[in-house]
């Protein structure tokens, strides 16, 4: 039996909530598992991001002045990552892309990823080709080999896209 998480936009996943620290974060191993690599990575604005790698099924976590910003977890056996009652990883993409949609309002196109900064989160590998706003895009099949999905969520103030580079796409899909 998996965990469920669910989201809540621009605050927490599952227990994990933003602004937590390191060893908050770590309360919740038993469902995650031990951190099995940490790195530090040099952010745009001079800041230093501290990410914790741990079992493929487990979000990395990544935090920055020792709190936690920003959450990235692909299709995992022990976590099944819910919003609204549909599962993201489990249910058609289609429907999943249009429940997230619908509570965004405004989606957007970034560097092959769909970002909807309303609810803090990108969802990268659901699409493959955008159109233009008033058309659904084009969907990947729930079975391709070729895409890892991955759920994306980030703090307020600490997104890592500039609004002049969203591409507004439908936040609907037929």
């Amino acid at each position: 039996m998996r965990d469920i998480w669910n989201i809540t936009p621009n605050r927490s996943l599952g227990p994990l909530e933003f602004g937590m620290t390191q060893a908050q974060v770590a309360q919740f191993e038993s469902v995650m598992g031990p951190v099995e690599e940490t790195t530090e990575e040099t952010l745009p604005d001079g800041s230093v991001a501290t990410n914790q790698f741990r079992h493929r099924d487990a979000p990395l976590c990544s935090f920055q002045r020792g709190r936690l910003t920003y959450l990235s977890i692909g299709q995992s056996d022990t976590i099944d990552i819910r919003f609204q009652d549909v599962s993201v990883f489990d249910d058609d993409p289609k429907l999943v892309y249009s429940t997230l949609g619908r509570a965004a309002g405004a989606v957007f196109w970034h560097h092959n990823s769909v970002i909807m900064p309303s609810l803090g989160l990108e969802l990268a590998g659901f699409v493959i080709e955008y159109s233009p706003k008033g058309k659904p895009p084009v969907f990947v099949s729930k079975t391709t080999a070729f895409t890892w999905p991955q759920l994306v969520l980030v703090q307020p103030g600490q997104e890592y896209f500039r609004k002049e580079d969203l591409i507004e796409i439908s936040s609907l899909a037929e």
